[in-house]
């Protein structure tokens, strides 16, 4: 019995020693993919930290799988912390898993502190209700059937936007006609659109 439980325990001990000498390859490889992925400014590099690619998990079968970059897949629709200005709306992920979000609005503390904790970034796609939680009046549809959701600045200008051709725009008063138009090129998320009206009309957006 006590010669059974000897080999047990030595095997156990040999097993384990294995283990943890495989895990300094592993770390080895993890921290070449990294400086690769940091070489070439892949935006993997911010969607997955070292401890999220090192640690045993499902995703590599409790540590046993080698590490190959192609398992870190890019993130998509990831922006980066020096793209938004204060008080842009996002929302955050963690280790490439969405959670549900409340709605989030960027502050001066946030990018150190969430940087620090590895979360991402993944931006709000511009929707009729999410236009409306930010106070924009809503116009029925005109001639060209648009409807446009409207914003007033400090000089009660209106900045409205519109969705036509399978993308949104900003207009200059509520004519959707194109020469009206203060983008032509797609605009998709909240936060792009809190930028550029913050710049053409220094008119900040906020959730109401």
């Amino acid at each position: 019995m006590m010669h059974n439980l000897l080999i047990i325990g030595s095997v156990t001990i040999l097993f384990y020693l294995i283990y943890l000498f495989y895990q300094i390859i592993r770390n080895e490889k993890v921290y070449n993919i990294r400086r690769k992925l940091s070489n070439e400014d892949d935006k993997r590099w911010y969607d997955y930290h070292y401890y999220y690619m090192i640690k045993p998990s499902f995703n590599n079968y409790l540590g046993f799988k080698y590490p190959n970059e192609k398992d870190f897949k890019l993130l998509k629709e990831m922006i980066y912390a020096r793209e938004l200005r204060i008080g842009n709306y996002v929302n955050l992920i963690c280790d490439g898993h969405e959670h549900e979000p409340d709605t989030f609005q960027w502050s001066i503390e946030d990018y150190e502190y969430y940087e620090n904790l590895m979360f991402n970034i993944l931006p709000i796609p511009i929707t009729q209700q999410y236009l409306l939680s930010l106070g924009a009046e809503k116009i029925p549809k005109n001639r060209s059937h648009v409807e446009l959701y409207c914003f007033k600045d400090m000089d009660c200008t209106e900045w409205c936007v519109g969705y036509r051709d399978d993308s949104w725009f900003l207009f200059k008063g509520k004519s959707d006609a194109m020469c009206n138009a203060v983008n032509y090129l797609k605009l998709e998320y909240i936060h792009k659109l809190q930028n550029l009206l913050f710049e053409v009309a220094n008119l900040k957006l906020t959730s109401k």
